[in-house]
């Protein structure tokens, strides 16, 4: 069963609840983090502070955006569906906020693989998914694609199961999956939280 919250903190300060284990992971001064849909930059401010960063996102505004409020950072304007043009084990950490929702079961699948490609064996990882739960943002709602994934106004969305989390990262050892309800927007939204390493 999903295990319950230590503590609850509002959304913006979400990523103090891992700052022990982004520490650990980022100990080597050549360690480097990934962050996959950094938007505007909203966590990677905070991952900056542990070590080199690549932040990647398809919007070229908003990755503008981040280069000027934090030059240090490097940036990829990358899709995260199509090719990842980064080499095998090249990151220690990496961080997917609500950014793996969008695509069908397939790409799904091949984001995660990549995910795990990409992270060093000794890594960790932390991704955020749409809940199945996540009704004011979709969940039950709209038109369905293909099993919990559905048409919502002008976007896809997937809806992600307990289940079907610990199907897409099989390969993956699963050190925490929580479903919280956090205050990211106007309405609450549901979430799950996993912290993850890849399987030997």
């Amino acid at each position: 069963m999903p295990q319950k919250p230590v503590e609850s903190v509002p959304d913006e300060r979400w990523l103090e609840n891992h700052a022990g284990l982004i520490a650990e992971a980022m100990a080597g001064s050549d360690a480097w983090a990934l962050e996959l849909g950094c938007g505007r930059g909203r966590d990677s401010g905070y991952l900056n502070r542990f070590g080199n960063l690549v932040a990647v996102d398809k919007h070229r505004p908003s990755l503008q955006k981040l280069r000027n409020q934090f030059p240090i950072i490097s940036t990829v304007e990358m899709d995260i569906a199509r090719h990842w043009p980064f080499r095998t084990a090249s990151f220690d950490f990496v961080l997917a906020s609500l950014s793996l929702h969008y695509f069908d079961d397939r790409t799904t699948q091949r984001c995660v693989d990549e995910l795990r490609r990409c992270v060093l064996p000794t890594g960790y990882a932390i991704v955020r998914l749409n809940s199945v739960n996540d009704r004011n943002y979709g969940a039950g709602g709209g038109s369905a694609i293909e099993p919990y994934l559905y048409q919502v106004g002008d976007k896809t969305k997937r809806f992600f199961s307990e289940e079907t989390i610990r199907q897409y990262f099989a390969k993956w050892q699963i050190d925490s999956l929580l479903e919280l309800d956090i205050d990211r927007y106007k309405k609450n939204k549901v979430i799950w939280e996993l912290v993850c390493r890849p399987r030997a």
